[in-house]
């Protein structure tokens, strides 16, 4: 059985309210990858930039292919807002991945679950524009 993004974020809505914080964490993680698998559905469409894969991993060269194109990209502010949007939520994934030490409050998961709903409406806009605009310059 596969998932699609919207069963990440569905997971991470269900558990919303809970009070274990190991079930908080994952939806908090799967929050955040609903989020990174929706963007790379459509970061096809900004121009590949000049620095390797390995500057940062993979999820910060998906936040800086976002944030890089240039002034006459069509969509260039809902691709700077993905980003925006991948950065705030990556930084909230890697405190509940890696900080055990720190007590997650619920509200960060009622807050990326808002930040993944935007992107994907951010998201589905950019797809919907460069489709519109197909066969001409959009890098």
């Amino acid at each position: 059985m596969s998932v699609n993004t919207d069963d990440l974020i569905e997971f991470a809505k269900s558990h919303i309210d809970t009070k274990d914080e190991t079930c908080l964490r994952a939806a908090l993680s799967r929050a955040y990858y609903a989020m990174h698998h929706r963007a790379k559905d459509s970061v096809h469409h900004c121009s590949d930039i000049q620095f390797k894969k390995g500057d940062g991993g993979s999820h910060l060269y998906l936040i800086k292919r976002f944030n890089t194109v240039n002034k006459k990209f069509h969509g260039q502010a809902k691709a700077r807002e993905i980003s925006s949007l991948l950065s705030k939520a990556k930084r909230i994934r890697e405190e509940a991945d890696y900080e055990l030490n720190l007590t997650i409050p619920t509200f960060k998961l009622k807050m990326l679950i808002g930040f993944a709903e935007k992107l994907h409406k951010e998201a589905a806009a950019l797809d919907s524009m460069h489709e519109s605009v197909s066969g001409s310059d959009t890098t």
